[in-house]
């Protein structure tokens, strides 16, 4: 944890620094939005713990809208949507939430978007995401959510197109918007959960699953 700090701030700095030269290439839209993420990140980990039982107390939550279970509808679009294959890697990875011991969440593949609770699609060039992200979630309510939208970036509609590793990927981004879209508004702390900014991971943790089951309690 200490040394995951210590690199976002070297990396704050070189951003800072990188702005403060003037030179030729640099990108001062993006340099300019990655050092101001990473200060405010620096000063909200400083006030963190990456080791309690949960992360509940570093992020905001709220409840997808109460019901036995959340139906799922992943775009079929060839423009906005996944192949057959991916689709259901995509739920699979979704899944997940739903299956470490006395998990609240139970989902079921929906056939349409209109009556369901998560609507998941391909994200396109001209859906607005932060910088760096590859995905992004938004659910619409306040303490209870009556829908989540995710968006996925992913080169291509069909599986036989993307390599091994970008399927991983994809698996673990589903993972963490997932997350997002069942009500945790924010990140943990701690590289060792799926919330982290910029997991790796492609399973939950202990403090993952802990975290769900006190925001459905």
């Amino acid at each position: 944890y200490q040394r995951a700090t210590a690199d976002w701030q070297a990396a704050r700095d070189n951003y800072a620094k990188a702005l403060l030269s003037n030179q030729a290439g640099v990108n001062t839209t993006f340099a300019t939005a990655y050092r101001d993420e990473l200060t405010d990140m620096l000063q909200w980990r400083a006030a963190q713990s990456p080791s309690s039982a949960d992360y509940c107390e570093s992020v905001h939550t709220k409840r997808l809208a109460p019901g036995s279970v959340l139906k799922v509808y992943i775009s079929t679009s060839k423009k906005t949507g996944f192949s057959p294959e991916l689709r259901a890697m995509i739920f699979q990875a979704m899944k997940l939430w739903c299956q470490f011991p006395g998990s609240p969440i139970r989902m079921e593949l929906w056939q349409t978007q209109y009556d369901s609770n998560i609507i998941v699609q391909r994200a396109t060039a001209d859906d607005p995401m932060n910088i760096g992200s590859a995905g992004q979630t938004t659910a619409i309510g306040r303490e209870i959510a009556s829908k989540s939208y995710v968006n996925l970036s992913s080169p291509s509609y069909d599986s036989k197109d993307m390599t091994p590793r970008a399927k991983e990927q994809l698996f673990n981004l589903t993972l963490h918007e997932t997350g997002h879209a069942l009500g945790i508004d924010g990140h943990s702390p701690s590289g060792l959960d799926v919330m982290y900014f910029k997991s790796p991971l492609i399973k939950l943790s202990d403090r993952d699953a802990n975290t769900i089951r006190k925001i459905y309690q």
